[in-house]
C-alpha cells in the first residue's frame, strides 16, 4: 500500500504544492493564450504537467511496503574465519551468508554472529527479524560492570563473566596488592567480587585473569559525610582499643566508653560527636536505656559484637531492638574459620527478607524506619592488625562499617564502563533540591525529573573524548576509548541497538521503500531537458 511521508511540516508541504499549482495553471494559461499550433500546446501542457508533478512527488515522499525475503540468512563480520562460517551454516540449515559490508536486504530472518559490528552496519538491520548466535572465545571476557561513582567507605561491586574460563581464579589488584578474588570454575565463569573503597578520587585497579591482565578498573570516590562512633563496651579490650585506633586514623571522631563498674565509667573523647553518631558495643552496654535512647534520637545505627551465648544474646537483643535476627549453630567445634582467617562463632544467620548478611553469614544487619541495627558473630578481628595485615583489618572493617553507615545526601551514579561515542545516563539522587544541570568539561549538561522519584535526576549523554572528563566542580567520569575493552563495548553497542528497536521489530515481514534519490534526480533532469529540447524541435 502507498504511503507518504514528507521531510517538510505539513502546513510547509501545502504552501508549497499550492505554488506549484498556481505556476502550472499560469503556464497552461499562457500556453493556451500563445499563436502555435494545437500540438505543440498539448507537447508543453504535458511537459510542465509532469515537471510539476515530479516536484509535488519528490515534496510527499512516497513510500510502499515490499514483503521481506523468506529464506534465512547468516550475517557476520567482515573478518570472520570460513571455518566457523561453515560450521553456522551446517549447525543452523542455512544456504545463504553474507558479511556485513555485502548485506543488502537479502534473506529474513537474519542470524547474526558475534557482536563486531559498528552502529551504521547494525542499522541496515533494522526491519529484520534478528536472530543472534553468540560467537565468543575460550577465556574472553564477555561481560564486565562496576559502580562509577561511589563514596569512600562505600563497597564497590565489580560482575563479569568469562567464557568457557580455564583458569580457576579472577584476581583483583591494586598496584601488586590483592584487593579480591573470585573463583571462576565454581561459578561457570561468572564472578563477582566485593571492596570497601579506601581512596578519594581517582581509582585504577587491575583485573587478572591468572597471571593475564585482562582489564583495568576505573571509577572515582567522592569524600563521605562526616560519621561518630561511640564505643560502648563493659571492660577494656584489644578488640575495642584496636578499633577505636582505626577509626581515628581513618579521620573518623571517636568516643570511648568503658563500664567498669556501675558507678566508675572510663571515657575518652577526641572531639565533639556532631555529626551522625554509629554506636558499637557489646549487648550489656548496648541494651541500657541510654543507649536505646540515643538510637531512637540521634544514632543512625548500631552493631552488637563480643556475643558470649548467641542463642540467649540473639532473643534478648530481638527484645530490645524489635528485630528478627536468627540464628543456627552450624558446627561443634569452638569457632569456624572464614577465608580470610577471621574465627567466627560457630553460628550463621538464617537469611530472611529485608535483611544484609557479610562473611558467610556471620554478620547480618536489618534497617528498622532508617534505622540500622546489626549483629556480629566475630570473634576478634584485631589479631589480623598487631600481624601487620592491617589491609585485611581495615577491609573488614569498613565493609561492615559501610552497611551500617547511612545513604549520602547527595548520590552520583552510573553504570560502567562507559565507552567513547556512546550513550551514557548519570543519576543525581539527593534530598534538596538542584539546580537541574551542571557542567560537563566546557559543556552545561541538563537533568530531566524522574517520574517515579522525586529525589531522583537523569541526564542521557554521550562524550566524545576519552580519559578522565570533569563533572561538576569535583567530579570526574572515566571514558573507555572505542578499542578498549573491545568484547565489552561490542556487546553494550548491540544492547543499545536491540533496545532502542520497536516492540513489534520482532515479527516485521515487510521493508519499507521509497524512491531513490538518483531516480528522483534522473526524473528531474529529463523532465528539465525536454523542456529545454521541445522549442528547438520542428513539427
Amino acid at each position: 500500500m502507498m504511503q507518504f511521508d514528507p521531510s517538510i511540516p505539513f502546513l510547509w508541504l501545502c504552501v508549497f504544492v499550492g505554488i506549484i499549482f498556481l505556476i502550472l495553471l499560469f503556464q497552461v494559461w499562457s500556453i493556451f493564450k500563445s499563436n502555435i499550433s494545437k500540438k505543440q500546446k498539448t507537447v508543453k501542457i504535458i511537459l510542465h504537467a509532469f515537471l510539476s508533478l515530479s516536484l509535488i512527488g519528490f515534496l510527499v515522499h512516497p513510500t510502499w511496503r515490499s514483503e521481506l525475503a523468506s529464506d534465512p540468512a547468516l550475517v557476520h563480520p567482515k573478518s570472520f574465519p570460513s571455518e566457523q562460517i561453515n560450521f553456522f551454516k551446517d549447525s543452523l540449515g542455512i544456504r545463504k551468508s553474507f558479511a556485513i559490508d555485502q548485506f543488502k536486504g537479502q534473506g529474513n530472518p537474519v542470524y547474526l554472529i558475534g557482536s563486531d559490528y559498528s552502529n551504521v552496519e547494525l542499522n541496515k538491520l533494522s526491519s529484520h527479524i534478528i536472530q543472534r548466535v553468540p560467537a565468543h572465545q575460550d577465556n574472553e571476557l564477555t561481560f564486565l560492570t562496576w559502580k562509577g561513582i561511589v563514596h569512600k567507605g562505600e563497597v564497590q561491586k565489580i560482575k563479569g563473566k568469562i567464557h568457557d574460563a580455564s583458569n580457576e581464579l579472577i584476581l583483583l589488584k591494586m598496584q601488586d596488592q590483592l584487593i579480591a578474588s573470585d573463583s571462576l570454575v565454581v561459578n561457570d565463569g561468572d564472578f563477582e567480587m566485593e571492596f570497601p573503597v579506601s581512596v578519594i578520587g581517582r581509582n585504577s585497579l587491575q583485573l587478572y585473569f591468572g597471571e593475564n591482565l585482562v582489564s583495568e578498573i576505573r571509577f572515582f570516590a567522592l569524600p563521605p559525610s562526616p560519621k561518630s562512633y561511640s564505643l560502648l563496651f563493659s571492660f577494656p579490650n584489644p578488640e575495642s582499643r584496636i578499633l577505636s585506633t582505626f577509626l581515628s586514623s581513618q579521620g573518623e571522631k571517636v568516643e570511648d566508653k568503658i563500664q567498669v563498674s556501675r558507678g566508675a565509667v572510663i571515657q575518652t573523647s577526641g572531639s565533639d560527636l556532631d555529626s551522625a553518631k554509629i554506636l558499637i558495643g557489646d549487648l550489656d552496654q548496648l541494651k541500657t536505656s541510654k543507649a536505646i535512647d540515643q538510637l531512637n534520637d540521634g544514632a543512625v545505627s548500631l552493631l552488637v559484637m563480643n556475643l558470649s551465648n548467641p542463642t540467649a544474646d540473639i532473643k534478648a537483643i530481638n527484645d530490645y531492638f524489635k528485630t528478627e535476627f536468627e540464628v543456627k549453630k552450624s558446627r561443634d567445634e569452638e569457632f569456624r574459620k572464614l577465608e580470610s582467617g577471621i574465627e567466627v562463632l560457630p553460628y550463621e544467620f538464617a537469611k530472611k527478607p529485608g535483611m544484609e548478611f557479610l562473611f558467610d553469614q556471620s554478620v547480618a544487619i536489618q534497617n528498622l524506619d532508617g534505622k540500622k541495627v546489626g549483629v556480629s558473630l566475630i570473634s576478634q578481628t584485631f589479631p589480623q592488625y598487631l600481624s601487620g595485615d592491617s589491609v585485611s583489618y581495615s577491609n573488614t572493617w569498613q565493609l561492615i562499617l559501610s552497611k551500617l553507615s547511612p545513604n549520602e545526601a547527595v548520590n552520583w551514579s552510573y553504570e560502567a564502563p562507559v565507552f567513547q561515542n556512546q550513550s551514557l545516563q548519570i543519576q543525581l539522587n539527593q534530598t534538596e533540591k538542584s539546580e537541574g544541570y551542571a557542567s560537563l568539561g566546557n559543556d552545561t549538561i541538563y537533568f530531566q525529573q524522574d517520574l517515579i522519584n522525586p529525589f531522583s535526576q537523569f541526564s542521557d549523554l554521550v562524550i566524545p573524548d576519552s580519559g578522565w572528563v570533569s563533572l561538576a566542580d569535583s567530579l570526574e567520569v572515566f571514558v573507555y576509548s572505542e578499542d578498549a575493552l573491545a568484547p565489552i563495548e561490542n556487546e553494550k553497542k548491540m544492547a543499545g541497538f536491540f533496545q532502542n528497536q520497536s516492540e513489534g521489530s520482532s515479527s516485521v515481514s515487510y521493508l519499507q521503500k521509497s524512491v531513490s534519490g538518483w531516480i528522483w534526480l534522473a526524473v528531474f533532469l529529463l523532465a528539465f531537458g525536454l523542456l529545454w529540447l521541445e522549442p528547438r524541435i520542428n513539427y
